[in-house]
């Protein structure tokens, strides 16, 4: 994420943070079901910082609203 702010599609944004967090669950419960517990360790952290950022997420879909745009961004 590293686009310029006028650049940012806040709904592609969480669309993939939506998308990544269910498929890192369905990966979390398939490598534990599998026994793998190195890779279930790595799942897991990435789960937990998709769910850390998920919580930004509504912010930015304000603040990158057109309303929001033409008040205070330009």
């Amino acid at each position: 994420m590293n686009d310029d702010w006028e650049t940012i599609d806040a709904n592609e944004v969480e669309r993939f943070v939506e998308e990544g967090c269910k498929t890192m669950t369905r990966c979390v419960k398939y490598f534990k079901e599998q026994n793998i517990s190195s890779i279930t360790k790595i799942a897991e952290q990435v789960k937990v910082e998709l769910d850390a950022f998920k919580i930004k997420v509504p912010i930015l879909v304000a603040l990158r609203k057109p309303g929001m745009m033409k008040r205070h961004w330009q």
